[in-house]
């Protein structure tokens, strides 16, 4: 299994349990660890045979940007799910951080979740 990274992904979203949270765009940063198999856009030196970078990162902005979830956990499944419809990945790592969530100091929280086409 070959992976393609792409880190530092940003986008704002109404995101929150209480509608404190949700009042304004919260910005999200994400990061991605897509499984797949290099082999037939090495052999052909394509880019339509592999992952494109730049589809991949609009795609993610685009479905952040028009959801509407109250947790990260909820975004992350629902995102995952739809990478796997669209792209022909076979496995991924997404991880998102919300780093205006707590107060200076505080740390910035997160989620990080795997998933494998077919399972969990």
């Amino acid at each position: 299994m070959d992976n393609i990274h792409i880190q530092g992904i940003e986008a704002e979203v109404h995101i929150g349990v209480s509608p404190q949270e949700r009042a304004f765009p919260q910005p999200l940063k994400l990061s991605l660890t897509l499984g797949t198999s290099f082999t037939a856009a090495v052999l052909w030196d394509d880019l339509t045979k592999t992952i494109d970078y730049a589809e991949i990162s609009k795609f993610v902005i685009h479905f952040i940007e028009t959801s509407h979830f109250n947790l990260l956990e909820t975004l992350a499944e629902k995102l995952s799910e739809s990478l796997f419809l669209t792209f022909s990945i076979e496995t991924l790592k997404l991880v998102i951080d919300k780093p205006k969530a707590l107060a200076p100091k505080m740390g910035v929280p997160g989620i990080e979740i795997y998933r494998e086409r077919g399972g969990q």
